[in-house]
């Protein structure tokens, strides 16, 4: 992979993952400063590269067992347009059947939400489509029409909380998730649910650790909280066929499950080799999700978030949140504030109360 990145046109993309960031955070690091060639910048960039700790176990695969096991009774999938046809005709090759919403979609890459395509907009090649694979192809139909409902609707709230809350019953969500995810507002980011949700939260259960999509998850939906009873059952019948199928990558998993993480989106995330103790994460390396799925068409945007604030932890081994303010410590002495323009949500997954 190394090198990949700098081929041309380089630049251009570098310039445009800074845009991007500077809009996302307020904050623009120099050119300089995140050019890989740089001599300054070379030595993490080689770091950043390292492929160590690289997940190969397909994303969605938690999902598709599920519905192997008979746990949910059908998939939700977000996929590109080209690639659909060939995937339904594999599915339906195995006894399923398939249903689609009919529009295009846009997915974000920060926090995975879909939008219905603007044809002004639009390019061909990143349109997606939200297809359903199940059994009862009346419910799969009757998903497709509710979730394509909700992508056009006009924001009403009565109308999210009925049509959210059947999408969640036909996709076989735990009522209580479901109850819990229809009461939060419809225009809601995704970091504001997730940190609804932590303030719930007694428990950090690795299991129900599934902040990076990118990555593979035993659940696919937003749990009521960290340590919801129905959705660890499922989740652990999830893992059980995930060990038996690939064991050895499930202590690799586990092991990334079970990292306490500081999420501001999909892709900038702080994931710890460590633990928290009194509110504060000890650790002993921090990795954001880049270092486990490779995924080249983020890995520009991962880079400077990298650089910006990944490594500027590496040399420290202990960290504080105060709001806005990440305090970085090395051997009980604060070493550096970095002032955000943004609060993240600290989720302690793998610390017991």
């Amino acid at each position: 992979m190394y090198g990949q990145e700098v081929a041309p046109p380089f630049g251009d993309r570098l310039r445009e993952a800074l845009d991007t960031y500077e809009r996302l955070t307020g904050r623009r690091p120099s050119m300089d400063d995140v050019n890989p060639l740089s001599s300054h910048a070379k030595p993490y960039y080689r770091d950043f590269c390292r492929t160590r700790y690289r997940v190969t176990v397909e994303p969605s695969r938690g999902e598709w067992i599920a519905l192997e096991l008979g746990i949910k009774p059908m998939l939700r999938l977000v996929i590109e347009a080209s690639a659909w046809p060939v995937l339904r005709m594999s599915c339906e090759s195995r006894g399923h059947s398939t249903a689609m919403v009919h529009f295009p979609v846009r997915e974000s890459r920060l926090d995975g939400t879909t939008k219905p395509t603007t044809p002004a907009k639009s390019d061909p090649s990143d349109d997606r489509i939200v297809a359903f694979v199940g059994r009862d192809r009346e419910k799969l139909e009757e998903a497709a029409t509710v979730d394509g409902e909700m992508l056009l609707q006009d924001g009403s709230e009565h109308a999210w909380r009925v049509q959210g809350r059947r999408l969640g019953e036909l996709l076989g969500y735990p009522p209580c998730c479901v109850d819990h995810f229809v009461n939060t507002p419809g225009n809601c980011e995704n970091i504001d649910v997730i940190r609804r949700i932590a303030r719930r939260s007694t428990r950090f259960e690795p299991l129900l650790n599934n902040l990076s999509m990118s990555l593979v998850h035993a659940i696919c939906w937003f749990p009521c909280r960290y340590d919801c009873v129905a959705s660890l059952k499922l989740a652990r019948e999830v893992e059980r066929q995930l060990a038996a199928e690939q064991p050895e990558q499930q202590s690799l998993v586990r092991r990334m499950w079970g990292m306490p993480r500081l999420y501001f989106d999909e892709r900038r995330q702080l994931m710890f080799d460590g633990s928290v103790v009194e509110d504060r994460v000890q650790y002993r390396a921090v990795h954001t999700p880049f270092t486990f799925d490779r995924n080249p068409s983020h890995a520009v945007l991962d880079w400077v978030f990298h650089m910006d604030i990944a490594r500027r932890l590496a040399i420290a081994d202990e960290l504080a949140v105060d709001g806005k303010v990440i305090r970085v410590l090395r051997e009980n002495r604060v070493i550096e504030e970095i002032e955000l323009s943004e609060e993240p949500v600290l989720l302690p997954f793998g610390q017991t109360p």
